[in-house]
């Protein structure tokens, strides 16, 4: 898997523009409430979601806007906005991909697995990534993000 060698640390989200945030706590709410509540955590500067069977990361909301936060490496030129990553460098999760990216495609489509960055400070946890975009149902995004956790 290349691995695009970039990161991000996230400011405190009460930093970033109120309708990214909103748009992130509606995304959060709606995951957490298809999860296991010990999944979905809220930290100083996004929402994460555990895997069921790793406890480890499986997936992430975050807000990324130019002049908050901190980028590192090669940035991939991301626009401002509420961005999903769902972590690819497990043994499982091409499988995974493979599964749920033919229920749905369109957004898939969005991103690639071998297109990844991370969220400091684990350097060492992957994301493929996806901007949540205006006409997105964010239903069918909150399906997505708990699949990926409990098969992750």
């Amino acid at each position: 898997m290349r691995m695009r060698g970039s990161s991000y640390q996230t400011a405190p989200l009460e930093q970033y523009s109120p309708e990214f945030q909103e748009l992130a706590g509606k995304l959060f709410a709606l995951v957490g409430d298809r999860v296991r509540q010990t999944q979905a955590k809220k930290y100083k500067g996004s929402y994460t979601f555990t895997a069921t069977s790793t406890q480890g990361t499986a997936a992430k909301i975050i807000i990324y806007e130019e002049r908050r936060g901190k980028v590192n490496g090669r940035w991939p030129g991301l626009g401002e906005g509420v961005y999903v990553l769902l972590r690819v460098n497990e043994p499982t999760a091409p499988q995974i991909w493979q599964r749920v990216s033919s229920e749905y495609p369109a957004i898939f489509h969005r991103m690639r697995i071998e297109d990844t960055l991370a969220i400091a400070p684990a350097h060492s946890e992957q994301f493929a990534f996806f901007s949540v975009r205006n006409d997105d149902d964010c239903e069918n995004i909150a399906e997505i993000v708990s699949k990926w956790c409990l098969a992750l």
